[in-house]
């Protein structure tokens, strides 16, 4: 995982301006494999569409950490992961380019179980994201995604010219579930 200082002050920045009240957060900048806690348990973890790019041994030590270390007596665990490739243009472009995801959100939630946590909610959330026309930052976040560089801006716009080229409208719907886990007793 690569460290992306603007996004975490991005980010710091959006949820101090919410100003949610009787909301406290804390944004953790590093390895999950260094990640110690903080100084008191929380009542909810979330991981948005990023648990899967963490190795599996790093992420079932993540989630017992979790579970008998980190959360509250009553805390919770959020993760929001892609359902399934089916319908996702998105994921279809990124394996033409040669990023294999394995892990969708069906693998994750029996990793998470596994770990001790039980399945309080699942819920679909479906978004639409069309690439057709993509700005020069979304295809070097697409780069980005890739080590040392390994896709030209030349083959990400192809891939995504042919990906984008289907006409049928649910080939840009994006499927993702969120499960929402509580600590096993």
């Amino acid at each position: 995982m690569t460290q992306q200082t603007e996004s975490v002050k991005a980010l710091r920045s959006n949820l101090q301006n919410a100003q949610l009240a009787g909301v406290r957060t804390s944004i953790a900048e590093t390895r999950v494999e260094n990640w110690r806690g903080l100084e008191n348990p929380v009542d909810v973890a979330l991981f948005f569409n990023v648990i899967f790019h963490v190795d599996v041994d790093a992420r079932q030590l993540l989630l017992r950490r979790l579970r008998t270390q980190h959360l509250s007596r009553d805390g919770i665990i959020i993760i929001i992961e892609n359902g399934s490739s089916a319908t996702s243009a998105f994921i279809r472009l990124m394996r033409r380019l040669g990023y294999a995801q394995n892990n969708w959100y069906r693998d994750i939630e029996q990793e998470v179980l596994a770990c001790g946590f039980s399945v309080d909610i699942v819920h679909d959330i479906v978004s639409t994201r069309d690439l057709s026309d993509p700005t020069e930052g979304v295809v070097k976040y697409i780069q980005l995604l890739f080590d040392d560089n390994a896709v030209s801006e030349q083959q990400v716009r192809a891939a995504i010219a042919e990906t984008y080229a289907d006409p049928n409208p649910e080939v840009k719907h994006v499927v993702r579930k969120m499960g929402i886990f509580k600590k096993g007793s």
